[in-house]
């Protein structure tokens, strides 16, 4: 087992979006290195979560 090998990717990749915010001072050249938000989304169960926010909060 690797366990803090997607960690340490992640961190890497961390590391140089932000590098590239503040030398760039954007992201447009980041975006495809990018999940989408749909993606992300997709990835989280986001939409299940609006949904149950939604039933208890009436959002």
């Amino acid at each position: 087992l690797y366990p803090l090998t997607a960690f340490r990717a992640a961190m890497r990749a961390a590391a140089e979006t932000l590098a590239l915010l503040r030398d760039a001072g954007h992201q447009r050249d980041g975006l495809p290195r990018m999940m989408t938000r749909a993606e992300l989304y997709d990835l989280l169960g986001y939409t299940a979560y609006e949904e149950r926010d939604r039933k208890y909060f009436g959002r």
